[in-house]
């Protein structure tokens, strides 16, 4: 708790810096040209405009944000920031009150206020909806409305992730009149808060935005955000057409490029490449609950087969590094611990003590994309090498998540994970926890989850951080999964756009961004 308060506490100076224009002093040489229409490529379609059945999450947030916001934000270090809510504070380890912003107004007219705060989150937490966030909003028991502006959320019990998830879907605020109206429809009828408002989506191809031209922020020359016109959010599955359509000028920002991508478009004095604060990591995810990966020794034989760093190298360029878990090293919560080095002897002498002296054979499946593919070829030529005979097959994205999320059937799956996570709970959880969205593994080691949980309940940053350290060794030892490499995201962008900004996890900030023609 105390961590908390001292962030609650300095919530008043936070505020007032929030509310200054980033780039005020930039616009004191700068001449802002308002209007036009940016023009963005990005990798994966936006399945639905519904955040409660997103199965893009950490991938669909660009265009989220855009449209719906939450109480919280966070900046690019991660420090969490006014939203919709203009501050808050613990009451008490189970209390925490939002003071909501004032003259706000959904996109369909009507008003934001302490009502539909209440209405959303109530929404949230029903049963009826069960959205994809309910583990990280577990613990909200019922929202009270104080005052016009302000609501007390009520927990059950401790939650050291409630608040920090109020930074992602779990607090994006939706028309109450638009969830009403729209019901299972409103998967195309977004209807937010955001700078910009959805006149068409097409799902797979494109999304299109206009200006909301009563939005509430101001802009550095004095005038209501955003300043542009219009975003068109065209969707570009290939890599090198993307890269091709941002050095013709079809496209003026992508989301993000594979390594080879990003080194050829460095070089273009045209072209700005930034890091964002994200990235992802590639890990293999073998089925706990098959014959041949229910034996922790066979699943630990891969780990030591694999050439982790000969992975890396190959398919980051030196852009990225090897990972022995979903945590990166700039995190509080990172530990080294790594009980897996590359050791193909030691690997063929588990695969014998695990009663398969002459190796095994699985399938093993990935999203048809790159570097994906790629990274599959390797490991089928690396774990080849110790005798395990694997045969790859790359399926189209939504027909994995329907082998990997519902079936849960297969034999060995291959997939990134996108980090941070604005919960560190969330980070460690959603693919590795039995509560979990992704649990693609299916592992259910006991004392994993016991710690999970215990994380979660824990206000006390040195407390968590030592159950992080050993839920990592509990999960590593037991060879849930098998992690390879971590790469930064990187995303391009035509020098015309000017004041370009994202959150901690990577989500484009595009309420001031403004075309220099």
């Amino acid at each position: 708790m105390k961590n908390l308060r001292i962030l609650s506490l300095s919530l008043v100076m936070v505020m007032l810096l929030s509310l200054m224009p980033s780039n005020f002093t930039e616009a004191e040489s700068v001449k802002i040209v308002r209007g036009g229409t940016l023009v963005i490529g990005k990798s994966q379609k936006v399945t639905t405009l519904n955040p409660t059945r997103c199965n893009g999450k950490g991938l669909d947030d660009d265009v989220y944000v855009m449209v719906y916001e939450p109480l919280i934000h966070t900046d690019e270090a991660g420090n969490l920031i006014p939203g919709l809510a203009t501050s808050w504070e613990f009451i008490d380890d189970v209390t925490i009150k939002f003071n909501l912003r004032e003259g706000v107004k959904f996109h369909d007219g009507t008003d934001f206020n302490a009502e539909a705060c209440k209405y959303v989150m109530d929404w949230y937490i029903s049963e009826e909806t069960k959205p994809i966030f309910a583990a990280e909003i577990a613990e909200l028991d019922s929202i009270e409305v104080e005052g016009e502006y302000s609501v007390i959320f009520h927990l059950s019990a401790p939650s050291s992730a409630l608040l920090t998830s109020m930074a992602t879907y779990a607090s994006l605020m939706i028309s109450p009149k638009a969830i009403e109206k729209y019901g299972d429809n409103l998967a195309t009828k977004a209807c937010g808060t955001g700078p910009f408002k959805v006149i068409e989506y097409v799902e797979g191809d494109h999304v299109t935005l206009v200006r909301n031209e009563n939005y509430y922020k101001v802009g550095a020359d004095g005038q209501n955000l955003p300043y542009l016109d219009g975003v068109e959010v065209k969707i570009i599955p290939d890599d090198t057409v993307k890269a091709t359509g941002i050095l013709s000028g079809d496209i003026q920002l992508t989301d993000y490029l594979t390594a080879t991508s990003v080194q050829m478009l460095k070089s273009n004095p045209n072209k700005t490449v930034r890091k964002l604060p994200s990235g992802d990591y590639y890990a293999l995810y073998p089925n706990n609950k098959t014959e041949i990966f229910s034996n922790k020794l066979v699943r630990q034989a891969i780990a030591f087969a694999l050439n982790r760093q000969e992975i890396s190298d190959f398919v980051t360029q030196g852009l990225g590094e090897p990972v022995q878990w979903c945590v990166t090293k700039n995190q509080w919560f990172w530990s080294d611990y790594d009980p897996y080095s590359y050791d193909p002897e030691k690997a063929k002498e588990l695969l014998k003590e695990a009663g398969y002296p002459d190796g095994v054979s699985f399938v093993l499946s990935c999203i048809s994309r790159e570097p994906d593919n790629t990274i599959m070829a390797i490991v089928q030529q690396q774990l080849a090498a110790v005798g395990i005979d694997v045969k790859l097959e790359a399926m189209e994205r939504l027909a994995w998540l329907e082998l990997w999320k519902n079936q849960k059937t297969g034999d060995c799956g291959m997939a990134k994970g996108n980090v941070p996570a604005a919960s560190p709970f969330t980070q460690i959880n959603n693919n590795y926890g039995v509560t979990g969205t992704n649990n693609y593994s299916q592992y259910a080691g006991e004392r994993y989850n016991e710690l999970v949980n215990l994380i979660k309940r824990e206000y006390d940053q040195e407390k968590a951080k030592q159950y992080f350290a050993e839920a990592q060794k509990v999960f590593l030892d037991d060879c849930g999964s098998i992690f390879m490499y971590f790469m930064p995201r990187y995303i391009v962008f035509d020098n015309s756009v000017q004041g370009f900004a994202c959150y901690y996890q990577g989500a484009w900030k595009l309420d001031e961004v403004w075309l220099n023609k």
